[in-house]
């Protein structure tokens, strides 16, 4: 992939030396102007895993996707600057969000090995830390994401976020064995149809600002958690558009299940 570009893309002039410094100002960068978005599959659109058409959808037609296509470009773009990068599978957990019956190739996400340590770098959650978080100790860290920690989990770690005070939730539960771009085809094709996916059971967009998150699921537009706007069919492009950058060429809305298998 074309380092530059993704960093045109994401509109990134700081230092690329490798450093945490540059990992954790690429990560936010990165949240803050590539979308979590599945409306591909609700317009029929099958999703490969491929560099060409990842490439293509993200970085040049400015779209963004979800964790098999946002995190391989940002694996992509820190292995092209020299970091040590690897991709890891995750399974996300059912008090954190089902996608579906767990799957030990439910997300794609990224370890990093710098300075002597590892560190879980994530831009394909959808709710996930803005900076890098160590794999090594369990130590809390803030930003305005939220509160997260990981936490060693028999051999694999845990992601979790709390909610409020004294309230944890386990987000999803990474094994850090390096893993192929395609092992994960598999479960990304079963969850771009299943009945039993949330990717199918509506439409979604949402992505950081600096006005605070900015979610479009269904026909509702939420910012920062309150509701406020519904949106119509006859403007949805528009507001694609204003809140995401993304531009459709077509919104004839499909029934994935309906789809290819």
């Amino acid at each position: 992939m074309n380092i530059e570009l993704i960093l045109h893309r994401i509109e990134f002039g700081g230092d690329t030396s490798v450093c945490l410094d540059t990992v954790a100002a690429l990560q936010r960068q990165f949240m803050h102007k590539v979308p979590f978005e599945n409306l591909d599959i609700h317009l029929g659109r099958p999703i490969h895993l491929n560099e060409h058409s990842v490439f293509e959808k993200v970085i040049t037609r400015r779209r963004g996707g979800f964790c098999f296509e946002v995190n391989e470009v940002f694996l992509r773009l820190l292995q092209g600057l020299g970091f040590c990068a690897v991709r890891v599978a995750s399974t996300v957990l059912k008090n954190g969000g089902d996608a579906g019956a767990p799957h030990p190739f439910d997300h794609e996400t990224i370890i990093v090995h710098l300075n002597g340590g590892r560190w879980l770098c994530d831009v394909g959650f959808g709710h996930s830390p803005f900076a890098p978080l160590p794999l090594d100790t369990e130590r809390v860290q803030h930003d305005e994401a939220g509160t997260f920690r990981v936490q060693k989990d028999s051999g694999a770690y845990r992601l979790d976020w709390q909610r409020q005070p004294e309230q944890w939730v386990s987000l999803h539960r990474l094994d850090p064995t390096p893993r192929r771009w395609q092992e994960f085809a598999a479960r990304s094709a079963y969850l771009q149809t299943a009945s039993d996916s949330n990717f199918t059971f509506k439409r979604l967009c949402t992505m950081p600002t600096k006005n605070g998150r900015v979610t479009l699921s269904g026909n509702h537009l939420t910012v920062n958690g309150r509701d406020e706007l519904f949106v119509d069919e006859s403007v949805y492009g528009d507001e694609l558009k204003a809140q995401f950058g993304i531009v459709l060429s077509s919104y004839d809305w499909v029934n994935p299940r309906a789809t290819k298998q």
